[in-house]
């Protein structure tokens, strides 16, 4: 088939703003390149969880379903696994009709390709559904790299890894190529079972990409969890001519909220976040991937807190500061952030560099996508970020370079 035209369909794990904001990344990098996003499908944990920015910012309208979701405990500070297991058992038939409106999606858009942007739903629905002929890649960032040589995984339990290596098989099936999106150069990798690992660059907004930084004072900081704030709050007391931004997504909470004088709560905007984002001083953010790739082509130094209880993101913070783009922490305290300022370097000349080659490399990927029999690397480009290509790629894939 020619790789022109192509109409591909996204699945999107709703959780959180990363997964969202890598999905409107593709989208704008298939519609430069001519292709048709046809249909896009968000998991959402909680109904109207998805923010109006990516509602509106896609060529579709997205549609919904219900999907997998984390659960925080009482505090609204950690996950809690008791409440993850109680709530997504109680909903078990409802994701079972997900998986049922997902075939049906499919069977109507018919789609070449559907991306999944780490959906555990969305990879059931693929390998017990899929129309003939379609094919998918699953794409994402650290969870793909789980069994990668040169990443050591997070601190963690067996049960975790195994509950986190499960979630990772449902969202790529066997036989389905993975992407793996990387905060550093890595070369890509086979696993035990024979999957292989495309490791990519992020992949940003065309809005992120266009932004202009400027050097600012005040501190900008991202809760996942909105029960974070109490600590921020306390460590604003102590130093109360700091401004600081925060982004939250407390239920009920208006548009903006001043907690003290220059302690500031925006619900969350992706358009107000970046533009603090690119004025700020620095970020503190709980240990989101997208988060820090967006911070690191606008060159912020970044701190991370890992959040209790997820996995993700204490590996997400591991990576941080292996690919330098900040410090991590244990609590929203900034005061080491603001210590590590003046110490901070990195090259954000050539991160800009590879995260451009890897937007020609990912549609590379997806415009010459194998079948699950194949086993060729995406098209490989010098510069930053390259990494190791795998040997005895077939002519097929190199004409592809």
């Amino acid at each position: 088939m020619s790789p022109s035209g192509l109409r591909v369909l996204f699945v999107v794990n709703g959780e959180g703003r990363g997964h969202l904001a890598q999905a409107l990344a593709v989208s704008e990098l298939l519609e430069e390149a001519g292709h048709t996003l046809c249909a896009i499908w968000v998991g959402e944990g909680t109904p109207g969880s998805v923010p109006d920015l990516f509602k509106k910012g896609f060529a579709v309208p997205p549609a919904s379903f219900p999907g997998l979701r984390l659960m925080p405990g009482a505090s609204r500070t950690s996950i809690s696994r008791f409440a993850t297991f109680s709530h997504n058992a109680l909903r078990a038939p409802r994701y079972w009709s997900s998986i049922r409106r997902l075939h049906d999606a499919m069977d109507r858009a018919r789609p070449d390709l559907v991306v999944n942007f780490w959906d555990h739903l969305g990879g059931v629905a693929f390998a017990s559904g899929a129309p003939s002929g379609t094919r998918m890649l699953a794409l994402s960032s650290l969870h793909y790299l789980f069994d990668h040589p040169d990443v050591p995984p997070p601190p963690a339990g067996a049960a975790e890894l195994g509950m986190f290596r499960l979630l990772n098989r449902m969202t790529a099936p066997r036989g389905v190529p993975r992407a793996a999106l990387s905060l550093r150069p890595l070369s890509d990798a086979t696993d035990a079972r024979g999957a292989t690992t495309w490791v990519l660059p992020p992949v940003l907004r065309r809005a992120v990409l266009d932004a202009e930084p400027t050097a600012g004072e005040h501190l900008l900081v991202y809760l996942l969890h909105d029960g974070l704030v109490g600590e921020l709050r306390a460590w604003h007391e102590t130093r109360p001519d700091t401004l600081v931004h925060v982004f939250w997504d407390r239920p009920g909470a208006p548009e903006r909220m001043e907690l003290r004088p220059n302690l500031i709560c925006h619900r969350l905007s992706d358009t107000l976040f970046l533009e603090h984002m690119r004025s700020c001083r620095a970020i503190v953010t709980t240990a989101g991937f997208q988060a820090v790739a967006e911070a690191r082509w606008l060159g912020k130094p970044v701190m991370v807190i890992a959040t209790p209880g997820h996995v993700e993101q204490r590996w997400n913070a591991q990576e941080t500061v292996a690919s330098g783009g900040g410090i991590m922490g244990d609590r929203f305290d900034p005061s080491a952030l603001l210590d590590y300022l003046p110490a901070h370097r990195t090259d954000t000349a050539a991160y800009r560099s590879w995260v451009l080659e890897g937007r020609k490399r990912l549609l590379g990927l997806i415009e010459r996508m194998p079948t699950a029999s194949a086993t060729c690397a995406p098209p490989r480009t010098s510069g930053p970020g390259s990494g190791t290509g795998r040997k005895g790629t077939s002519s097929a894939c190199a004409s592809a370079v």
